[in-house]
């Protein structure tokens, strides 16, 4: 009875034992399948993380296009404005040159009378054309500064790195 009883001990313990085997085997099974997913999930994470960056940086190519081509808008602001001082000179000029001729011709007192009104008029014509030219370069340096803001803020949603946007920012406001 005493050797019936070992050989059923022995039994239960090697099945005891069998069991325990099969259910590291399983969890080592288990555990090299999360080591795979884990891996296949980091894949897919460097994966994602590269596409943002190169939409990122798309999106900041394209911001600098936009600017490029903004300050360009303004620098032909600038040569028109130039151009037309030029030639408000030489209207002043031959301005003069007409008031001259007629000063001898009509006399001093009209003479008096046409220089006063061409002044004033010349005057009231030169800041209108200011107050023109003024407003145009303020509203496309509005335009300007709001393109660039919304163009970063494009960025930044596309997860540009803050501290980039931030500098090109400084850089393009500057």
């Amino acid at each position: 009875e005493s050797a019936t009883s070992e050989a059923e001990s022995a039994a239960a313990l090697a099945a005891s034992d069998a069991a325990r085997a099969g259910k590291e085997a399983e969890s080592a099974a288990a555990l090299a399948g999360s080591k795979a997913e884990l891996a296949a999930s980091k894949t897919e994470s460097a994966a994602a993380l590269a596409t943002s960056k190169a939409q990122s940086a798309a999106a900041l190519a394209a911001s600098e296009a936009v600017l490029a081509g903004k300050e360009e808008e303004i620098a032909g602001l600038r040569r028109e404005k130039e151009e037309l001082g030029r030639a408000r000179e030489t209207l002043r000029e031959t301005a003069r040159v007409e008031a001259r001729e007629k000063e001898r011709e009509a006399g001093e007192r009209e003479a008096r009378l046409v220089r006063v009104t061409r002044e004033r008029a010349e005057a009231l014509e030169e800041n209108a054309e200011k107050d023109v030219l003024v407003n145009q370069l303020a509203l496309a340096d509005n335009a300007r500064m709001t393109q660039v803001e919304d163009a970063l803020a494009l960025a930044l949603a596309a997860g540009a790195d803050p501290a980039a946007v931030q500098a090109i920012k400084a850089r393009k406001l500057a």
